[in-house]
C-alpha cells in the first residue's frame, strides 16, 4: 500500500532533519492545524480478530494542550490556531479518494495538505503552517493513529495496557508549498506501560479510563512537541 510504504520510508529515512539557519530566522508566526482526533483511542487486542474490542473516548484536552504547549515552547513566535470546517474537509477528502484506482495511487495526508489546506492558508495570509496529523504504519498496524491505549492478550495470557502516540508534524512554507521540517512519533518511543492488564481495561468505565491514562497521554504530547520543536531548531 502506497500510504503505508511512503510513511515507512519517511519514518526511517528523513524524519528530524533540522531547518536551515536562514529558515529559522524567518519564522516569526506559525498557524497551527491539528487533524489529530480529540479522543482517546482504545484497542484491546485478543488472540483472534473476533476477540478484538475498540472504542473512542472524547478528550478535548488534547486540542487545548496542543495550543498551550506550542505557545509555551515558542514564546518568541506568534502561535495562532488555524480554523477549518471539519465536515467540509471530510466531505472533500471522501470525494478526493472516491474512485481512486487501487492502493498505489491512493493519496496520503501530505497530498491532502498540499491540495486542501495550503491554498486555504495562502488565501488567509498564513506564511507558515504547522500540521499535526494521525498516521498509519505497517510496523504498528494494531495502533490507530493519534493518541490511545492498546492492550494485547493471547491464549489466556493478559498483557499490560499501554498509552501511546502515533502522529506526524509537518511545518509548511505556505507560499512555496514545501514542508521545511517534519517529524514522526510512534509507539516505539512513546509507549508507556501501565499496571493494568487487558481484563482490567475491559472492565473500566469511560471516566476511569480517562482518569487512568489522561496524565500519561498529555505528558507524551508535551514531550513529543518539545522534541519536535527542539529538533527543528526553533526551540533554543
Amino acid at each position: 500500500m502506497k500510504l503505508l510504504l511512503v510513511t515507512a520510508l519517511l519514518l526511517t529515512a528523513c524524519a528530524g532533519q533540522k531547518m536551515k539557519p536562514e529558515q529559522i530566522q524567518e519564522v516569526k508566526e506559525i498557524s497551527v492545524l491539528s487533524l489529530i482526533p480529540e479522543q482517546i483511542l482504545i484497542h484491546n487486542v485478543g488472540t483472534t480478530v473476533f476477540q478484538n474490542e475498540e472504542g473512542k473516548l472524547a478528550f478535548a484536552k488534547l486540542g487545548q494542550n496542543l495550543m498551550e504547549q506550542n505557545k509555551k515552547l515558542l514564546p518568541k513566535i506568534a502561535i495562532k490556531p488555524f480554523a477549518y470546517d471539519s465536515k467540509k474537509y471530510a466531505q472533500w477528502k471522501k470525494e478526493r479518494t472516491s474512485g481512486v484506482g487501487g492502493f498505489l495511487s491512493m493519496p496520503n495526508e501530505v497530498d491532502f495538505t498540499k491540495e486542501y489546506f495550503l491554498p486555504m492558508a495562502d488565501a488567509a495570509g498564513v506564511k507558515y503552517l504547522a500540521v499535526f496529523s494521525p498516521i498509519r504504519h505497517d510496523n504498528y498496524a494494531l495502533y490507530p493513529g493519534g493518541f490511545g491505549v492498546l492492550c494485547r492478550s493471547a491464549f489466556g495470557i493478559s498483557g499490560k495496557a499501554s498509552s501511546y502516540a502515533l502522529y506526524s508534524g509537518h511545518l509548511w512554507d505556505v507560499k512555496k508549498k514545501e514542508s521545511i521540517y517534519f517529524e514522526y512519533f510512534t509507539p516505539n518511543t512513546t509507549n508507556k506501560e501501565s499496571k493494568y492488564n487487558c481484563d482490567d481495561l475491559a472492565k473500566m468505565k469511560e471516566e476511569q479510563i480517562q482518569k487512568t491514562f489522561a496524565s500519561d497521554l498529555l505528558d507524551t504530547q508535551n514531550s513529543t512537541l518539545q522534541q519536535y520543536w527542539q529538533k527543528s531548531g526553533l526551540l533554543n
